[in-house]
């Protein structure tokens, strides 16, 4: 499983990520190459566009095809919004629209940006909870806001997976 966060992709300066990407898909070929193509997973942590782009189109297509460039499928693809990830203030006038452009963007099922995937043959799941707010949070823009709904979908999926059982 390869975890990114904060990639804050810069359409201008991608050789980098690109380096890294490369470097990373290597790794996987040689230390995970006798791993099951279902058991190799990709999870982004959100933050992917860089600032004075983040939140907007622009920077979820750009994240998206950089995602996708490590050639893993979408099924083993997982993503969560950070708190840049709804900074497109000039594009949409609404967290709520932000929020519905990324969903849309990167096909996202839950209704909040959340997800939880199994690994198949192993005890392993993969759980993910997204910032829903930017703009209308309470004390600070750049506070992480996790709704009750994900919460309480967070504790049900827990309950769907007791510790006893591995």
């Amino acid at each position: 499983c390869v975890v990114l966060g904060d990639l804050h992709l810069n359409p201008g300066e991608m050789t980098p990520f690109y380096k890294a990407r490369d470097e990373i898909k290597a790794l996987l070929d040689t230390q995970c190459g006798d791993v099951p193509d279902d058991r190799k997973f990709l999870v982004s942590l959100g933050d992917l566009g860089a600032y004075g782009i983040a939140g907007t189109t622009e920077s979820f297509e750009n994240a998206k095809n950089y995602l996708e460039g490590y050639g893993l499928p979408k099924r083993n693809m997982r993503i969560v919004t950070g708190n840049h990830d709804l900074e497109g203030m000039e594009e949409f006038k609404t967290d709520e629209e932000n929020f519905q452009a990324w969903r849309n963007a990167f096909d996202v099922d839950g209704e909040q940006g959340q997800f939880v995937a199994e690994i198949p043959g192993t005890k392993c799941v993969l759980l993910g909870l997204s910032t829903e707010k930017f703009r209308s949070n309470i004390y600070s823009s750049h506070e992480v806001f996790i709704s009750e709904e994900q919460i309480e979908w967070f504790n049900a999926v827990l309950d769907r997976y007791p510790a006893k059982d591995g």
